[in-house]
This record gives structure tokens, sequence and C-alpha cells, in this order.
């Protein structure tokens, strides 16, 4: 991302958080950056694309500090715990921004947001029931989207309770305390022998991404990025996908490239059921 279209994101969160989305002009907007008119227009099309790079720039920056503790040298427990804290407080910095949302209605539902959405969705899945595996192993595994859909429900239950209702919580505590809830119910499940609501079959229908949606991700990211390999291996995973029969040894191979870039990890989630 460039460092002008970087400045008008930030500045624009804040001034949607204080003054609303509707409220605020372009005008308003240029004015706060010191840039023109033409300098924001050559950027974003309309306040609506620019409300989408906002929803993705906010993404991201939730994912880049989970992901920072992903590679780091601690147990299955206490990294979990930590990457939720991490998504708590990078959340929690920016309610104002999320209220305003909420309480003007503000996002534009079209299919470039639902997709957004639904990897934002698709990638917290992917965490929560791969950390779950890594804690509980095998025992969990005939219930692990059942404790993913719950762990994930836990969360947001009291996510809206410091974003809407405005009460401080200690996200250290917090987030340990979810984790030990979920030792209570994973022990539950193993021990009861019910059967499972959420069944594996289930699931990949809910998180499948098509192969014509995909390769227009990737098209699309591929235009974003500045770095000559990351657009060849994008590139090349679009041919792949758009052909008969792609090749998952070629596919596995360049997404191998891209794994460095945290703003591409949602899309490598989407192309994973693509090279099993």
């Amino acid at each position: 991302m460039k460092e002008k279209e970087k400045l008008i994101i930030e500045t624009s969160m804040k001034l949607f958080a204080n003054k609303g989305f509707n409220a605020t002009s372009v005008q308003e907007i240029v004015e706060e950056c010191h840039i023109s008119k033409g300098a924001f227009y050559l950027y974003f099309k309309s306040k609506d694309a620019l409300l989408f790079a906002i929803m993705e720039h906010y993404f991201q920056m939730i994912y880049t500090s989970i992901n920072e503790v992903e590679h780091a040298d601690l147990p299955p427990y206490e990294k979990f715990q930590k990457q939720l804290e991490r998504q708590l407080t990078e959340i929690s910095r920016h309610k104002e921004f999320i209220v305003m949302q909420i309480r003007e209605n503000a996002i534009p539902f079209n299919e470039k947001i639902e997709s957004l959405l639904m990897e934002m969705k698709r990638e917290s899945y992917h965490l929560y029931s791969r950390r779950l595996y890594e804690i509980y192993g095998p025992p969990i595994e005939p219930y692990i989207w059942d404790a993913t859909m719950m762990i994930h429900g836990f969360f947001h239950s009291y996510l809206e309770t410091i974003i809407l209702d405005q009460i401080p919580l200690d996200f250290a505590y917090l987030s340990t305390f979810v984790l030990r809830r979920m030792d209570d119910m994973v022990e539950g499940l193993v021990k009861s022998g019910d059967e499972p609501v959420m069944r594996k079959e289930r699931m990949e229908t809910l998180l499948h991404v098509e192969k014509a949606q995909l390769c227009s991700l990737l098209g699309e990211a591929s235009s974003k990025t500045e770095d000559e390999n990351t657009r060849v291996s994008l590139d090349v995973i679009k041919e792949e996908l758009e052909k008969e029969e792609p090749r998952k040894v070629v596919i596995k191979g360049m997404m191998a490239n891209l794994e460095s870039d945290p703003s591409l990890r949602p899309l490598l989630s989407a192309l994973k059921e693509y090279t099993v």
C-alpha cells in the first residue's frame, strides 16, 4: 500500500468514527490529509470504495497482529490465548469506527463486501479450529467444528459487550477465561459421545469458495501488489485454477511464495481446498 493511500484510509477512519460516514465529505477528508481531490480520486472512486478499503485495511491490521504470534515458539494453549487477546485489542482500538458502521448502516452490501466478510469468517474459523486441534488433539476431531463455533460465539458475545455496551474488560484475563471454559466444554463433548452437529461436510459447504470467485480475487490481488514475484505467483495460481484440471503441485508451490505476506493469508486459506 502506498503512503498516500494509507494516509487517506487512516485519516478517514478517524473522521468517520468522530463525525459519521454520511456527515463526512470528501472535501473534509482531503483537507485533513492536505491533498487535492484529484489525489483522492486517484486512489478511490468514491466514499463507498474508500469504506471498503478501510474494512480491508482494518482486517489486515487485525490479522497482522495475530500473525506475529503465529510463528512464536509458544505452547499451543499460550499461543491461542495471546492471539485471542491480540484480536480483542485490535478490534477494541477502533470500536468507535465499528459503532459508526452499525449506527449508520454505512456498509453497502454488494458482492465485494460479502466476499470480504466471508473471508474474515473463514479465516477466524480456520484459526480457531487449528488451535483447538493443537491443544486437544485427536479426541476433539469429531467435534472440532462444533467447538470452533462455540468459541466463536463466546468471543463475539463478549465483543458486543465491549463495543456496544462500552464495558471495559481485561483482555488478557478474558481470553484466558474463555479458553478455560473451552477446557470444560471439550471434556464434556468428548465424554458425551453425542453426534456432532457441525460435521466436516457441512463446514466444507459453508467455507467453500467457487473457482470463479477465487480467480476474481487473485486477479484483484495481482493488480494491487507492487512486488513482481508476488504478482507472478498470483497470476500462475489464477491460470492453473482456470484450467479444467488444475495441477495441485503448482498451486502449492506458488502459495509457498506468498505465505510471508499477511494480507494474502485469507486468500491462501480459501485456496487450500484446491490443494488437497
